[in-house]
């Protein structure tokens, strides 16, 4: 079995990282998306220069912009996704992930029905607007502590099934899956899955083999095709990142 491994990485990362040999990289879309035209380029000219290939991104929305409100801009969010989206295709990226807790939380005087309802039009809109740019969108299931909208594969995998977009898709997040105590083997009930985030209980990289067997053996029983991604809030140290490959190409060398 063979998967490319990556990070979730910025440029201050991205050399370190290919030379430890990574596949890809997956890039912080609404920072990238704050830039200015010219800082853009520059930063577009930047990834360029590695060999490592930007092909997803994630950290889609700001936190200030609420997707699932009922005075919600529309018309703002259609213009943040195009812009985002655009960037995202000259860098690269075939993938996108929705995740981004804090936009998606819907208010305590909503009902769950309304909020789910203003999800999935949300949802056909950004697939829509992915697919002109060639780009794949999947739901990123969040832990309770992090979001009160998607908490797990079975609320993604529901979701996907509404929104009814062929590039609209389902990801799986080993440490969620365990921070909210789900079954790993909730990934064979609601594949086919696009992506994947991994990073340990206490969210950091230097995953174990121990802790990597458990979902490789699972993703092997499912014929998974896609990426894998590291995926940690705290500094990336040399050393982590180096252990986590080599551990990852142990348990999926077979």
């Amino acid at each position: 079995m063979h998967w490319n491994l990556g990070v979730c990485a910025g440029l201050k990362d991205i050399a370190m990282l290919d030379e430890l040999g990574f596949d890809h990289i997956e890039v912080f879309a609404n920072s990238i998306a704050e830039l200015s035209e010219e800082d853009f380029a520059k930063e577009l000219a930047a990834y360029r220069s590695y060999n490592i290939p930007v092909k997803t991104c994630c950290i889609f929305f700001a936190g200030s912009m609420r997707l699932l409100t009922r005075d919600r801009d529309m018309a703002a969010i259609e213009a943040h996704i195009e812009h985002t989206l655009a960037r995202m295709e000259m860098l690269g990226v075939e993938l996108v992930v929705f995740g981004s807790g804090a936009s998606r939380r819907f208010d305590d005087d909503m009902t769950y029905k309304e909020a789910f309802g203003r999800m999935i039009e949300l949802c056909r809109l950004f697939a829509d607007l992915a697919a002109t740019h060639g780009i794949k969108v999947v739901i990123e299931p969040l832990n309770r502590l992090e979001t009160n909208m998607i908490n797990s594969l079975g609320e993604g995998a529901a979701l996907a099934a509404a929104v009814d977009r062929p590039n609209f898709g389902l990801m799986g997040d080993l440490y969620h899956i365990m921070k909210d105590h789900e079954a790993l083997e909730d990934l064979k009930r609601v594949a086919p899955i696009d992506h994947v985030h991994i990073a340990t209980i206490d969210r950091q990289m230097a995953l174990t083999e121990s802790e990597l067997e458990p979902l490789v053996q699972i993703l092997d029983e499912i014929d998974y095709k896609g990426r894998i991604s590291v995926e940690v809030f705290v500094p990336i140290e040399r050393e982590d990142a180096a252990a986590v490959l080599r551990n990852f190409r142990a348990v999926t060398a077979g």
